[in-house]
């Protein structure tokens, strides 16, 4: 009688961890599938790159239509005029790139403490959560800035901003970013336009912040170009690029 009862928990246990399996098997290929790309092995995911592809859109057709003298007619995504590459392909690169400077300034911010996890099905998880508060604040007429809701890739946008804004100012405090005397003194004259010609030590302080965000920028155009980006899905990514353009 032990036997059978030991061999019965036996079987049930190899069903558990068959199910399991299966459970696991299911959950996340779905979710790597949506992987398309990585920057230094940060993942980027479909849904980024589309985010990046909406936005190039009507910049990318415009160019296209201004350097060969289409109209909305002639115009296609996916020919090649005078055998460059395809405003599709242009517009994928370009989105690839532009994501990929979108991660690995989720990453700093990361590695900062600013942000706990930069993968994007958490990011949808953190624009809920602030939808969530956004929505509550408006039902107990308190105070909030911006709309009551986010679409998904307007949050994406307002989260890189101010994880920009956060780190510079992060960075700066602790010093790991900062200006020379001549440095703002040369920021200082290129811009005296910008600062109405008020003399410097008025203006002081907006020069250093100008300087600090010329600065970070710089900095995180260097890493860019230094970055390992790697494609790991190409047809997934077009598709996922098609469906945001055309």
């Amino acid at each position: 009688m032990i036997k059978k009862t030991k061999f019965k928990l036996y079987i049930l246990s190899a069903v558990i961890l068959i199910v399991a399996a299966g459970i696991l098997f299911t959950c996340f290929p779905g979710k790597n599938k949506r992987i398309v790309a990585v920057v230094n092995d940060i993942p980027i995911y479909q849904e980024e790159i589309a985010f990046a592809a909406t936005g190039l859109r009507l910049s990318i057709r415009n160019e296209w239509m201004n350097t060969y003298h289409l109209d909305s007619a002639g115009f296609s995504w996916e020919k090649s005029y005078n055998g460059e590459e395809s405003a599709l392909s242009s517009v994928m690169d370009k989105a690839v790139r532009e994501i990929a400077a979108d991660k690995l300034l989720q990453k700093l911010a990361q590695d900062e403490g600013l942000i706990k996890a930069i993968d994007y099905p958490s990011i949808q998880k953190q624009m809920e959560s602030e939808n969530a508060q956004r929505q509550e604040k408006k039902s107990n007429d308190k105070v909030f800035y911006g709309i009551t809701s986010f679409p998904e890739s307007q949050y994406y946008d307002y989260l890189n901003q101010n994880l920009r804004l956060q780190l510079i100012r992060e960075l700066s405090g602790d010093k790991s970013l900062a200006l020379s005397d001549k440095e703002m003194q040369e920021i200082y004259k290129e811009n005296l336009e910008y600062f109405q010609h008020e003399d410097f030590e008025t203006v002081k302080a907006s020069v250093e912040d100008l300087g600090l965000k010329e600065k970070f920028d710089q900095y995180m155009e260097d890493m860019l170009a230094k970055a390992d980006i790697q494609i790991k899905k190409p047809e997934v990514m077009e598709e996922a690029v098609k469906k945001a353009v055309m």
